[in-house]
């Protein structure tokens, strides 16, 4: 993590790719609203050339004393380098990975 600062309009810095291929994540917060929704902005570069910029809102709905968690990414590819299946594919993995995480430290 190269920065983290969460509150509205604070940024979120990081890289991260396989071997050989560095991404950088670019984000900025712009609302926040505790147990309900988190939007952020977000721009993804491959090196220097920025291949995709985005509108993340994700939602927290209760249900039935669980919560549902809705992520809507509006994309905009700009150069063809992350495609929107690219996108879905990658949500899926760290969502995947939500549910152990949680559950390891609840």
């Amino acid at each position: 993590m190269l920065e983290h600062d969460f509150r509205v309009g604070g940024v979120k810095r990081f890289r991260f790719g396989p071997p050989g291929e560095t991404f950088l994540e670019d984000c900025r917060y712009e609302d926040i609203v505790p147990d309900t929704r988190l939007c952020y902005a977000m721009t993804i570069a491959r090196g220097d050339v920025r291949i995709t910029t985005s509108m993340v809102t994700v939602e927290f709905l209760p249900r039935g004393g669980q919560t549902e968690l809705l992520v809507t990414d509006q994309l905009v590819v700009l150069d063809g380098g992350d495609l929107p299946g690219d996108r879905e594919r990658g949500w899926g993995e760290t969502l995947d990975k939500l549910t152990p995480f949680l559950r390891a430290h609840h």
